[in-house]
């Protein structure tokens, strides 16, 4: 009888550390699904394309070296909220 039960507390235990793993998967590819408008890139690597500002992407590679270029695939939002009332 004892057994089963540390089976079963082994097969649970997985199975939460499995849904947590999954959980925290698709949680990050939610977060890297937005564009930003600026990438920063050097001879350490790519710093990715996670800069709102060309300030902040300069920031980032301060005293490292690098450059900032515009992402290609950033498309900025044309909601409603986000257009210029005239």
């Amino acid at each position: 009888m004892r057994t089963s039960t540390m089976r079963n507390f082994i097969l649970g235990a997985a199975a939460l550390a499995l849904a947590g793993v999954i959980l925290s998967f698709a949680a990050s590819n939610a977060a890297q699904a937005q564009e930003y408008p600026y990438c920063a890139s050097g001879t350490w690597g790519a710093g990715g394309c996670t800069y709102a500002t060309l300030y902040q992407c300069r920031a980032f590679i301060s005293g490292a070296g690098g450059s900032c270029v515009r992402n290609p695939r950033y498309t900025p939002d044309t909601s409603s909220f986000a257009r210029k009332r005239r």
